[in-house]
């Protein structure tokens, strides 16, 4: 599964991968990529790489899930049922970024992370937070850390769910 700075996720067997000598193939061979779209992160989907991928009960929040994070410092957490399946040549949104804006990073978390936010720029301002205060769904997500538009962006997120702007 990749992700791209657009919030579309694309989703495909690796049998589906054409086997390659040398520098590979181009991912827009096998997607139809927009102008600009890029991948920011890439995980398998495999139970034995990624377990706990299916909610118990509707409504449960699966064991492993993921957060990902806007340039503007919003952030959104959602589960992978619906990207299991090989998408088309399209993707599937898993973020409505507003314009101007694009998702700086995606990561598989499984519930026992803190969600630490810094602004270096301006006051230096931090948060901490549970991930749990993040809401279970696909969209634009809730405000992360407030930053200002014109001045401060978030320029990237790690797995350890710690995230930076300037």
């Amino acid at each position: 599964m990749f992700f791209t700075n657009f919030g579309v996720a694309y989703t495909v067997l690796i049998a589906d991968v054409p086997a390659s000598t040398g520098y590979g193939e181009p991912i827009q061979r096998l997607f139809k990529f927009r102008d600009g779209e890029r991948v920011i992160a890439a995980l398998s989907l495999d139970p034995r790489a990624t377990p706990g991928v299916e909610a118990e009960q509707d409504g449960d929040v699966p064991r492993t899930h993921a957060v990902a994070v806007t340039s503007d410092g919003y952030s959104l957490r959602f589960g992978f049922q619906a990207f299991v399946e090989p998408s088309t040549r399209a993707g599937r949104r898993y973020a409505r970024p507003s314009e101007g804006v694009e998702v700086v990073g995606v990561a598989k978390i499984d519930g026992s992370e803190t969600i630490i936010a810094a602004n270096g720029a301006g006051e230096g301002d931090a948060l901490q937070g549970r991930r749990d205060q993040l809401p279970l769904r696909p969209g634009k997500g809730v405000i992360l850390i407030k930053i200002k538009p014109k001045e401060d962006r978030v320029l990237a997120s790690s797995p350890r769910s710690a995230i930076a702007t300037c």
